[in-house]
């Protein structure tokens, strides 16, 4: 038998839940002889770890036993495989595609026996649900045994009166089938450019943009031949409108993708995923209006999700601290959102086995350290962010990064290495090929300050740059990146020497 990972059994236990857990040890309880146990003992050692710890799980299973690593080995991959085993019981009796699926298997051996009758009354069970859920596949199979089962009865009426309806029927299915599929192709194409770019700025991926916003699939809601593909309509106009700075619009589809699934709640039995989704875009487009209240009402909805799995509660865990640091920044409520990165910190380990990626809150954490004046901490958050692996996620996103650096060194008073990330930041731009005004802009100032002018030249830098700034922010092309990191209240800071937080705590203050 092949060897198993060393942590591919700790990292299975640990992603289960609690559910998930106690089934897994009932099942393996029944399975497990009296004279060897050792499997089981193993799973709940496992499960009561919290790091994994190979020599304390040899000591409590073996005792003073001799064993080689081979037989321990064994031991391990055998109860891999009885926790797949017990899962995939478990899903049978949770997941409404295994359950279609059992009853066409339950078909076939009935088929088998020759047992005609009792196979229809399954098929139409199993058709039932089919079309509750719209599973098209297995609606299509339940067609094709439909017409199986009157060929070997030999009901020639049954297939003459028939067999055309369900030939229509099919085709049917098929057509969805293709229209969900372009539905979902059109997606996940706008969740890459999403994750490339913070917003399509250049000609070309506007462009891009336009002519697939022009495809007939997104011409109206009704071109979606299923429930599940109107969804991923809402899903793919929404972001659109995000990505085209159209926050109205990207406020009116996130609404109506999230009363669309609340309408069909059975649609999120099998995937709830899609709702956390809508939900976050629903929030991220409130705070974008200025529209707090409902972001705090819808937080509170967001607080109290209960996933179906852990990768669930991962997913609410992520978005709804993400969503609440977010609110903190846009109020200026730094002090709350310190409180709350505490504990979000605390949380934090719980979810290390989740694909947990510490880097998608490093800009976060950065922004809240920031608003506290905790700049040591905010110039850790930052560099974590500036050290991760590059990819083709964000990329227009590490020029704001490098942004945020020269502030942070300029709020610590690091004049000397100031002017040196000047000149790596320009070397930087230039190898990217395309600088933004509102980057040319800024380096300008900070060109100034180095150069340690007099306090009226300082006086009047700070003035030109918070000019320069807000004729920038009318600018699609600019407006998203100065949005990220509020430079406006921070120019205007330092012009009226008062802190950051209570800049933009005055204008919220101001907006209710």
């Amino acid at each position: 038998m092949s060897k198993t990972p060393s942590d591919k059994l700790f990292r299975l236990i640990h992603s289960l839940s609690g559910s998930e857990l106690r089934y897994v040890s009932i099942y393996l309880k029944r399975q497990a002889s009296r004279s060897d146990q050792k499997y089981l003992l193993l799973f709940q050692t496992i499960a009561a770890q919290e790091t994994q710890d190979e020599p304390a799980l040899q000591r409590e299973v073996y005792g003073d036993e001799k064993i080689t690593s081979r037989k321990y080995s064994q031991l391990k991959a055998y109860l891999y495989q009885a926790i797949l085993n017990a899962l995939q019981l478990y899903d049978e009796g949770t997941s409404v595609v295994y359950k279609i699926n059992n009853l066409i298997q339950q078909v076939q051996v009935l088929y088998n026996r020759s047992h005609y009758r009792e196979c229809l009354e399954l098929l139409a069970k199993g058709k039932k649900i089919g079309e509750e859920y719209e599973l098209f596949l297995e609606l299509i199979e339940i067609l094709n045994w439909r017409k199986k089962i009157a060929y070997a009865r030999e009901d020639i009426a049954f297939l003459d009166s028939e067999l055309e309806k369900m030939d229509a029927e099919e085709q049917g299915h098929i057509a969805r089938i293709r229209n969900l599929s372009a539905y979902q192709r059109m997606l996940y194409q706008l969740i890459i450019s999403r994750r490339k770019y913070a917003v399509l700025r250049s000609a070309d991926q506007q462009q891009w943009l336009q002519e697939m916003l022009a495809d007939p699939l997104l011409q109206s809601p009704e071109n979606a031949l299923s429930k599940r593909a109107r969804i991923l309509y809402f899903r793919i106009r929404s972001n659109a409108a995000y990505s085209m700075l159209k926050y109205e619009d990207f406020y009116e589809f996130s609404t109506a993708q999230i009363s669309l699934m609340e309408k069909y709640p059975m649609l999120l039995k099998e995937d709830k995923s899609a709702y956390i989704y809508g939900r976050t875009n629903l929030i991220l487009a409130c705070g974008l209006l200025g529209k707090y209240e409902e972001v705090k009402s819808n937080l509170l909805i967001f607080k109290g999700l209960k996933g179906d799995s852990k990768d669930d509660d991962f997913r609410i865990f992520k978005h709804y601290n993400t969503l609440s640091f977010r609110l903190c920044i846009q109020t200026g409520a730094f002090e709350e959102g310190w409180n709350i990165l505490q504990e979000h910190l605390k949380d934090l380990p719980k979810y290390e086995g989740q694909s947990l990626e510490r880097g998608s809150f490093y800009f976060q954490y950065f922004y809240i350290s920031f608003g506290n004046g905790n700049y040591d901490e905010a110039h850790k958050y930052l560099n974590l962010w500036l050290d991760l692996p590059r990819s083709i996620e964000r990329e227009d996103l590490q020029s704001l990064a490098r942004m945020l650096n020269l502030i942070i060194h300029y709020e610590m008073g690091n004049t000397v290495l100031l002017e040196s990330l000047i000149k790596n930041t320009y070397r930087y731009l230039r190898r990217k090929n395309q600088v933004y005004e509102f980057e040319k802009a800024l380096l300008q100032f900070f060109q100034q300050t180095v150069k340690g002018n007099d306090r009226s030249t300082l006086a009047s830098a700070r003035e030109e740059l918070k000019s320069a700034i807000e004729e920038l922010a009318e600018q699609p092309s600019e407006k998203i990146l100065l949005e990220y990191f509020d430079f406006t209240s921070w120019i205007e800071s330092k012009i009226n020497k008062i802190p950051f937080a209570t800049v933009i705590a005055n204008r919220y203050q101001r907006a209710k």
